[in-house]
């Protein structure tokens, strides 16, 4: 019955890829030192390919970052999950949702994952990109199975063929789920919306990514929408640092499905769905650039049943 824990608490393998947004570029127009334009009469040339329609925005009196970026991220979760939904069924017979027999406590997981990042301002205004790295995480709750109640229950004859077996092997148990570990790779692609005036900047990463991990036999994807909107300040010789607050948008949802062996000949077939919590979790942080070239980002989420922090390093050509 382990076994068939691990596959449950998949959603948690799940967050980690999607969750981080991955704007650590500077800002484009709301990115010049003092936010000045250029000296009159002084001729700017932009000897990039991209971003395009860089020159008309240079020639209005405003810098733009370098159009090609390397980051190396790391990000750490922990997120409640919800879990229902859960069918079982014995041998290939039909499944029976049993959520009137099941209880579980808070379920929670925490991940961590180290990503590598490559993007390119194709406009002023559009930065692509694309990032892959590994994902482990731990997982705990506490399942209970309490069949012999309420209708649908999987005591009653008839209910697969094999009722004194589903009973036998699983009625009235508590499965402690501790330290469930989890490994896999994801990968994804995506995109910042940005803009400025003055000194006020406006950026929205939307990022989808897919995750293949170890303990679920199904690619999963998510989608990740993370608005923000800073101001930005003028350090000295140090560079600038554009501190903003923001929300994160996730949306997990999924149906888990497999089958465990019993008892050496048999098999328990289940379903479930999983999906986080909560949608929506608040954000703050800044980017500091310490030139065009290199620049640090420091981010983290909070509010409702998420939390998270994230920190990169990009370098910029």
């Amino acid at each position: 019955m382990k076994t068939i824990a691990l596959s449950l608490l998949l959603l948690s393998s799940l967050l980690a890829s999607n969750n981080f947004n991955t704007s650590t570029e500077r800002y484009p127009i709301a990115n010049m030192d003092n936010l000045s334009k250029a000296d009159v009469g002084e001729q700017q040339i932009w000897d990039h390919a991209l971003p395009f329609y860089a020159q008309q925005v240079i020639d209005k009196g405003f810098d733009l970052p370098f159009p090609y970026g390397v980051t190396i991220l790391y990000y750490a979760q922990r997120q409640k999950l919800d879990l229902h939904e859960l069918s079982i069924g014995v041998n290939g017979g039909s499944k029976t949702n049993i959520d009137k027999q099941i209880s579980l406590n808070e379920t929670y997981a925490t991940n961590r994952t180290v990503q590598a990042k490559v993007d390119a301002w194709i406009f002023p205004f559009l930065n692509i990109y694309a990032v892959a790295g590994g994902i482990d995480g731990t997982a705990e709750t506490e399942l209970s199975l309490n069949f012999g109640e309420g209708e649908g229950d999987i005591c009653e004859p008839g209910w697969t063929g094999k009722p004194s077996l589903a009973c036998s092997l699983l009625n009235g148990r508590t499965i402690p789920i501790n330290d469930i570990k989890y490994s896999g790779f994801s990968f994804g692609v995506g995109m910042v919306l940005a803009a400025g005036w003055e000194q006020w900047f406006v950026a929205i990463p939307m990022t989808y990514n897919w995750s293949w991990i170890d303990i679920l036999s199904t690619t999963v994807g998510t989608i990740n929408i993370s608005p923000r909107t800073g101001y930005s300040f003028r350090l000295g010789e140090y560079g600038n640092i554009y501190p903003f607050i923001g929300g994160t948008y996730l949306d997990v949802d999924l149906t888990v499905e497999g089958s465990i062996a019993i008892d050496g000949k048999n098999e328990l077939d289940y379903s479930l769905r999983q999906e986080n919590s909560d949608k929506w979790n608040a954000l703050t942080g800044f980017n500091l650039d310490f030139s065009k070239y290199w620049s640090w980002n420091l981010e983290a989420g909070f509010w409702g049943s998420r939390t998270n922090v994230i920190t990169g390093i990009t370098f910029r050509y």
